[in-house]
């Protein structure tokens, strides 16, 4: 049983929404953050990162830092650029993008959920990083983007949600990459009890993406419930903003592989390996994969379509590292060796051929994502996948609805 909350949203003032929500800060190159900065008073930006314009910067993932950024959200708030709501709601949130309409429900996830198995993972996370980020929501006790989860499709919460989305919504706005997004408070009591009844008939839902914020509000949960002697697991600081889609809505991605070395094999000794493999198939322009046993690979100025000669059941991520990037260019540590880099599928592929025309990487894979199936598979059976699997979508802004506990 799957608890889920509404929550009283600290967010935009409805004229100033499209000024303030942002992407995430590594989307922005540092010329591109300077320019929003100092064009900007409104962004979001200025809350996230508080000395970026600064002569004098704070030490990376002090708690100076993260102190900094809770008064500068602080001062938003008394400037009234955010603006609390009075009453707990559940949230609407939909985008329109290239990857086509999208739409989920933005409530507090409970963190003893993921203590007893109602949250499931499919990612292990780094205990340094988790650690980090529990001590940045102790000094700054904000959630300023949702973790992204998503649960098997139910009918019941798909109609209440198809049903909130006829109504007028609170915020429907555009941004400079062409994305379309549309955020609707649901201010019906009823539609609030029947959405939170839905979620407890669910037994468990999954981590999109969001592996080490989710551990991380775990950990910071589990230290103030161990310096409160009067805990009694309601307290705000027990639950975590997420944002809820149901399977079918959910859009999964891969990522590409891109190696700057062979491993000091020529290309003829390198093709040589492939084609014990695969068999391989010269293509004039990308293909898309149509399943984990076809690859693409762009070596040189010429691409290859690549089709594994044995059957197997495994993720593409798995098959490559596997068949290639292990035995052949020698990459036995995927998460650290710095001769592997990894680029979105949403990414134009224009720029995969352009790091291998230029010369800064020698070769580049591109495979077919995960299916929600074997994400959902992997979880259940306690399994992870591999570095840089899945890239989810939507990934939504920064800004647009704030948890403060």
């Amino acid at each position: 049983m799957a608890t889920v909350l509404p929550f009283k949203a600290i967010r935009p003032s409805k004229d100033k929404v499209h000024l303030v929500v942002t992407r995430a800060i590594e989307a922005y190159s540092d010329d591109v953050l300077n320019v929003r900065l100092r064009t900007n008073p409104y962004s979001f930006l200025h809350v996230l990162l508080p000395d970026f314009l600064a002569e004098e910067k704070f030490q990376n993932h002090s708690r100076d830092k993260s102190e900094a950024i809770y008064n500068n959200f602080q001062s938003f708030i008394d400037q009234k650029i955010l603006i609390k709501d009075k009453e707990s709601h559940f949230y609407v949130y939909r985008q329109k993008s290239s990857h086509g309409t999208i739409t989920g429900l933005i409530g507090l996830a409970d963190t003893a959920d993921y203590e007893n198995g109602s949250i499931l993972k499919h990612e292990e996370t780094l205990s340094q990083r988790q650690s980090g980020l529990a001590d940045h929501l102790e000094a700054c006790p904000i959630n300023t983007e949702p973790i992204c989860f998503f649960y098997e499709d139910n009918t019941k919460l798909e109609s209440l949600i198809h049903t909130i989305c006829l109504s007028e919504p609170t915020y429907d706005f555009s941004t400079v990459d062409e994305n379309r997004h549309t955020l609707w408070k649901v201010a019906d009591e009823e539609f609030t009890k029947r959405i939170e009844a839905g979620f407890k008939d669910i037994d468990q839902y999954y981590i999109a993406d969001g592996h080490h914020r989710c551990a991380s509000a775990v950990e910071q949960a589990y230290r103030r419930k161990t310096n409160n002697p009067n805990h009694k697991g309601t307290e705000d600081y027990n639950f975590m903003m997420g944002v809820f889609f149901s399977e079918s809505e959910l859009k999964v991605f891969s990522f590409h592989r891109l190696v700057n070395s062979l491993n000091g094999l020529s290309d003829k000794e390198f093709m040589n390996r492939i084609k014990a493999v695969y068999e391989v198939t010269e293509q004039e322009i990308y293909i898309t994969p149509t399943s984990a046993s076809e690859t693409m690979m762009f070596l040189r100025d010429q691409w290859y379509q690549l089709t594994l000669k044995t059957e197997s059941d495994k993720i593409a991520a798995d098959i490559l590292t596997e068949n290639v990037l292990n035995p052949i260019l020698g990459i036995g540590d995927i998460k650290h060796d710095n001769r592997l880099s990894f680029t979105p599928e949403t990414k134009d592929i224009s720029e995969i051929e352009e790091s291998v025309l230029s010369g800064e990487n020698e070769v580049a894979f591109s495979i077919y994502p995960p299916s929600t199936e074997q994400i959902k598979n992997l979880a259940k059976n306690n399994n992870s996948l591999p570095p840089k699997s899945t890239w989810i979508e939507p990934k939504l802004r920064s800004g647009m609805t704030v948890f403060e506990f």
